[in-house]
């Protein structure tokens, strides 16, 4: 049984602008926490884009694009280590406006939050339609809601032929913490290396296949994918 209530309110303004405000009263965030979750007040300024204010429940530029490939229900990682996710934050600036074939997105973060010395945030993106079928974006940014320095950086794009959509997405980590870096793209050269030992490897198991099921590459018609799934549980 869900405990929530979302309150919404829209209009438009002399000028043409457009305000939008929405609020969610969330009790299982507890009376310790925030109740009123994913507080956010926004403003349409026509050809000039729009400005959203995020009281609460925010999320910046790099984590809007941490993965735009395609996917049928949650993204590759889902249960896992996402990509870098960019700053999530409290009172935070989210900037979006289209000219022509390109979208572009800016995120800010002023100083300060749980820990008052922390500096600014701020995030780039864009999107850009090269064509009918062709989708290139990329988004940079610095994260500095924790005392670590994360610098974030993502290129991708995706073609779509008919009713297929092929995607490819490179994130990139650079943190002032020790072992905090993330490459996505390095994993994968590590891995195909010969002979070569990955430090700190993290795993994800997915799948669980008999040797046989493996040699063979058909798994037993009595062992569909949910079955095996369900073996995960018990087996690890």
């Amino acid at each position: 049984m869900n405990d929530n209530l979302t309150f919404s309110w829209g209009g438009e303004l002399d000028n043409g602008f457009t305000v939008d405000m929405s609020f969610l009263l969330d009790n299982s965030d507890g009376a310790a926490s925030q109740i009123f979750d994913n507080r956010s007040l926004k403003i349409g300024m026509g050809d000039a884009g729009s400005l959203t204010f995020w009281g609460q429940a925010g999320s910046g530029v790099v984590g809007s694009f941490d993965d735009r490939t395609p996917n049928a229900y949650e993204e590759s990682w889902n249960g896992g280590d996402s990509p870098n996710q960019g700053h999530s934050a409290s009172n935070m600036f989210y900037y979006t406006n289209s000219v022509e074939m390109a979208t572009i997105h800016a995120s800010y973060t002023p100083s300060g939050g749980a820990d008052a010395s922390n500096d600014a945030s701020s995030e780039l993106g864009i999107v850009v339609n090269a064509t009918d079928n062709l989708e290139v974006y990329g988004a940079v940014g610095t994260d500095n809601a924790s005392v670590s320095e994360v610098d974030n950086t993502i290129m991708g794009l995706k073609y779509t032929m008919g009713g297929a959509t092929l995607g490819y997405q490179v994130n990139e980590a650079d943190s002032a913490a020790a072992n905090g870096d993330e490459d996505f793209t390095s994993v994968i050269k590590e891995i195909r290396r010969k002979d070569h030992t990955i430090k700190n490897p993290k795993f994800k198991v997915f799948d669980i296949l008999t040797l046989d099921e493996f040699d063979s590459g058909v798994s037993s018609k009595h062992r569909a994918f949910a079955a095996r799934y369900d073996d995960i549980h018990w087996k690890i």
